[in-house]
């Protein structure tokens, strides 16, 4: 009977070999758990200190929210003895002029308006109206028109090319004139507006009568003048002045029969929608001053009311 021999296979150096294998992995796990936070740590410093070079100082931002005032006016005040230590930090970033440096800001100062020499034509500015299209009221001969930019004056051989608020343009032979209301042409010496003498006493003393009269009841003052259009070549020109039932307020002034009041505080009288407004308001005012047309000549009349 053959006898069986037994083979053992050689496990035990196998098993050795796997238990060796086995324990250097767990060695380099147990390692590796190890070396985990201090990579993390070192990836936390470095991210850190790179926030810290690149971001702006939450101290030098201002938020305007009126909920955080309280709150952000503490932590500013708090902060104050560390911004004052050391520059904030978005100034580092601002140096490096990543995007270029800006160029220098250059005033540009406006040049001045031309002076403008008035017209010595024989024209009078009643009026302008402002607004989209601006009109203005010009007076040529006694021929009251209302111009528009682009229209001529064909008798003068002017055209309108601009209107301002107190002045006209006009272009005359390629030559731009200016065209001022009667008191600015008076100051140039090219129309002349003849004022009345200083009031006497008597005449002071009637005319204390009347502002006490007028400040007990305004809407006396209609009981002292009367106003009448007048037209001429089939427009307004202005309005005549007559005394009323009371004339003393008519003598005191200086007023005298026949006068036409061309224009009133600086107004123009020649539309007739823009004039009745202004007359309706008189007895608020407090002096009138008037410009009257008497035999070709102005004349200009400050009459105190209050």
């Amino acid at each position: 009977m053959t006898a069986h021999r037994r083979f053992k296979l050689p496990i035990a150096p196998w098993r050795g070999a796997w238990r060796a294998q086995g324990h250097r992995v767990s060695v380099r796990v147990c390692c590796g758990f190890l070396l985990l936070p201090a990579s993390l740590l070192t990836v936390g410093a470095i991210s850190y200190s790179l926030w810290q070079a690149l971001t702006f100082d939450p101290v030098a931002i201002s938020v305007s929210s009126p909920r955080h005032d309280a709150v952000l006016s503490a932590n500013t005040a708090s902060a104050t003895g560390k911004a004052d230590a050391e520059s904030p930090n978005w100034q580092r970033v601002a140096q490096q002029h990543w995007f270029g440096r800006p160029a220098p800001v250059t005033a540009v100062t406006p040049p001045p308006p031309a002076v403008l020499k008035e017209t010595p034509l024989k024209l009078v500015l009643r009026g302008i109206s402002a607004g989209r299209f601006p009109s203005a009221v010009i007076d040529a001969a006694g021929n009251t028109q209302t111009y528009e930019k682009g229209d001529e004056l064909r008798r003068h051989n002017a055209t309108v090319v601009d209107i301002q608020a107190d002045f006209v343009v006009l272009s005359i032979n390629g030559r731009l004139e200016r065209l001022s209301f009667p008191a600015e042409a008076e100051q140039a010496g090219l129309l002349t507006v003849t004022r009345t003498a200083a009031p006497t006493q008597i005449e002071l003393s009637s005319m204390a009568k009347v502002r006490q009269t007028l400040a007990a009841d305004p809407q006396k003052l209609f009981s002292f003048l009367r106003f009448n259009p007048v037209n001429k070549d089939g427009h307004r020109y202005g309005w005549g002045v007559e005394p009323g039932a009371d004339r003393t307020l008519f003598d005191a002034a200086g007023l005298q029969l026949g006068d036409i009041v061309v224009a009133l505080n600086g107004q123009s009288l020649t539309e007739h929608a823009k004039a009745m407004e202004l007359l309706m308001t008189l007895p608020a005012m407090t002096e009138l001053v008037m410009t009257v047309e008497r035999q070709e000549a102005h004349h200009e009349l400050r009459i105190p009311l209050r």
